[in-house]
């Protein structure tokens, strides 16, 4: 078996071995991974639906200018919190 390098463990910053590889090929099948994919559905699904219907309320109660200016916003807040440079310029032209 090949040796593998300790890396730190960020919580107690003591040295734990690497996984081998394949060491967690349990996790890919059966009942758990089944689990898992129905839980990741269900998280990122719950949001959408909620938006289908919050979406049209604050429409009717901010009128489209101001949710344009709203989503615009909130559009540049993610770009930006993914480090993707926007700028004045480009905020214009997306208006």
């Amino acid at each position: 078996m090949k040796k593998t390098n300790p890396i730190a463990d960020p919580r107690s910053g003591e040295a734990t071995p690497l996984a081998a590889p394949g060491a967690n090929l349990h996790l890919m099948h059966g009942r758990l991974l089944a689990r898992n994919v129905i839980w990741n559905l269900i998280g990122n699904g719950a949001p959408m639906i909620v938006a289908v219907f919050c979406i049209p309320i604050l429409i009717r109660g901010l009128g489209t200018d101001r949710f344009g200016v709203l989503a615009l916003e909130r559009a540049e807040l993610i770009l930006r919190s993914v480090n993707v440079e926007i700028d004045a310029a480009d905020l214009r032209r997306l208006a």
